[in-house]
């Protein structure tokens, strides 16, 4: 698989005085909540990588619907989407492309090279709700927490939301993110609380086509304002 977009289908809602609902996020840790709540999202992941397993290859950034590197080739990246690290050298300024097996990885991904780096993921234009999996690698030391940090449409001030320790095999763990009030992502990064590498091994994204009845309790948590919240979930808005 490449990318798949979901034929949308439409629905009105209406809501008393839902124009002046809270801006901010909702954040999904179910992948199934996340897809009840919203429908005609786009979908990317990378098999279309030409890696081998147990190998890998890096490759310069940004990785995008036009990228033409000998891994990638245009068209295996939806439009939309563009995937870069940002390090403290020119290797960690690459993308890391490991084939399955490399890393303990049960599918392919896009991950940081360097351990301090930062993985970026910008949306363009905005969108209304962004869905990752997720996974690390750190030498065998363990798993590892992230900050993410979320950029939306109201404000030039990032939220910052702790992944808790992401998964070192497998094909990762999910988060998502339904904009509220009106609010859209521009852009989802990733830097290591200590070193180490991270991934993404599929995307979803798009705008709200659906409005479903709310998850059950405990696999949404609304991202509106600061202090700890549920299932240990902490977010922060930075000061300017």
């Amino acid at each position: 698989m490449r990318f798949s977009t979901q034929a949308m289908a439409v629905l009105a809602l209406v809501v008393g005085g839902a124009s002046s609902a809270q801006a901010g996020f909702t954040v999904y840790t179910s992948q199934s909540a996340f897809e009840a709540a919203i429908s005609g999202l786009t979908k990317q992941d990378f098999s279309a990588a030409q890696v081998a397993d147990g190998s890998a290859a890096l490759i310069t950034g940004p990785l995008t619907n036009t990228s033409n590197n000998g891994v990638f080739k245009p068209g295996d990246i939806a439009p939309g989407l563009s995937i870069d690290s940002t390090g403290s050298s020119t290797l960690g300024n690459m993308l890391y492309i490991p084939g399955v097996g490399t890393v303990d990885n049960d599918v392919k991904g896009v991950y940081t090279n360097g351990s301090n780096a930062t993985l970026g993921l910008t949306f363009s234009p905005q969108v209304d709700a962004v869905g990752l999996t997720l996974l690390s690698f750190t030498n065998n030391t363990g798993p590892r927490t992230f900050t993410l940090s979320l950029l939306g449409s109201f404000s030039s001030t990032p939220v910052d939301y702790s992944t808790g320790p992401l998964p070192t095999s497998g094909t990762g763990t999910f988060l998502g993110f339904i904009g509220t009030g009106g609010e859209q992502i521009q852009k989802i990064s990733f830097q290591p609380s200590i070193r180490a590498n991270v991934g993404v091994t599929s995307v979803e994204f798009g705008n709200q086509s659906v409005v479903s009845t709310p998850a059950p309790p405990g696999m949404v948590v609304a991202l509106t304002g600061a202090g700890p919240l549920a299932m240990g979930v902490f977010l922060r808005r930075r000061r300017a």
